[in-house]
C-alpha cells in the first residue's frame, strides 16, 4: 500500500511534533505547530485508508496499520487539528478512557460534538466519550435515536451501580451523567426511546433532584402514549 504524498507529509508533521513518542496521557497537551503545520496535517489526514484487511498469516487475515506510527494517537492528532466530525468518527481513537475521549471531543466545540454524535452508528461506540463531552460543553441534546437510546443504558447502568462497590472505570461518574441528565431524559422519552428494563435506576435522577417529580410523571406518561409495542409500554 503506498501512502500518498500528503499524508506522508502529515505523518512528518506528527513526528516533528513529537506525537509518536508521546503517551496517551499527554494528548491534550501535545503541541499542535504552527499555521502550516496544522494546514499540512488536516490536508493529509482528511481522508484516505490507514491501513486494510490483509491475510496476516496461513490462517488469519486482520487490520494491517499502513501509516508506521500508532494509529489511535494519529487519530487523536487528527481530530486536534480539525478534520471534519465525519472523519473523527472514521479514525477516533477507540483506546482513549471515556473522560478523555470526551475531552478531545469537547476541545472541538458544541458544533461539532452535535454533528459527531450524528453521523452514524460508526460513532456510537464512543457513546459514554460523548456524555463526558456533553457535560463540558452547552452543546444541545443530539437528536440521534441511535445516541439516545446508548445514553439510557448509560445513564441507568451508572445510576443503578452500588455506590458501595469498588469503582468500574468504564462507568460514567454520576456526577456526569448529572450534569445534563434533564435535558437527555427528555429528549430521549420524547424521541420515544424504549425505557431500559431497569427503568427505576434511570429514574433515580428525581431522588437526586436533577428533575422534579411532577415533570418526570408527565414524561413517562408521555413515554408510554407514545410507545408502539408492549414490552416498551411495560418498562
Amino acid at each position: 500500500m503506498t501512502l500518498p504524498e500528503s499524508l506522508v507529509a502529515a505523518i512528518g508533521v506528527f513526528r516533528e511534533l513529537g506525537w509518536a513518542e508521546a503517551d496517551d496521557g499527554d494528548i491534550m497537551d501535545l503541541p499542535l505547530g504552527t499555521t502550516e503545520q496544522r494546514r499540512i496535517a488536516k490536508a493529509g489526514l482528511s481522508k484516505g485508508a490507514w491501513g486494510g484487511i490483509e491475510q496476516l498469516s496461513e490462517n488469519s487475515w486482520g487490520w494491517r496499520n499502513r501509516v508506521g506510527v500508532d494509529a489511535d494517537m494519529l487519530g487523536a492528532f487528527a481530530v486536534r487539528v480539525g478534520v471534519s466530525a465525519r472523519r473523527a468518527a472514521e479514525i477516533f481513537p477507540r483506546r482513549l478512557p471515556a473522560e478523555q475521549q470526551g475531552a478531545l471531543l469537547a476541545e472541538r466545540g458544541a458544533v461539532f460534538v452535535s454533528t459527531f454524535a450524528g453521523v452514524g452508528r460508526r460513532a456510537l461506540w464512543v457513546s459514554t466519550g460523548i456524555v463526558h463531552a456533553l457535560a463540558l460543553t452547552d452543546t444541545e441534546i443530539p437528536p440521534d435515536p441511535g445516541y439516545l437510546e446508548r445514553w439510557a443504558e448509560i445513564a441507568s447502568t451508572s445510576l443503578g451501580a452500588d455506590p458501595g462497590a469498588a469503582r468500574d472505570p468504564d462507568l460514567v461518574p454520576v456526577a456526569v451523567i448529572g450534569a445534563r441528565y434533564r435535558e437527555s431524559l427528555t429528549a430521549a422519552l420524547q424521541a420515544g426511546i424504549a425505557a431500559p428494563q431497569d427503568s427505576a435506576a434511570l429514574l433515580g435522577g428525581v431522588e437526586r433532584g436533577w428533575i422534579g417529580g411532577d415533570e418526570a410523571r408527565e414524561l413517562v406518561l408521555f413515554a408510554m402514549d407514545r410507545a408502539q409495542r408492549p414490552k416498551d409500554r411495560v418498562a
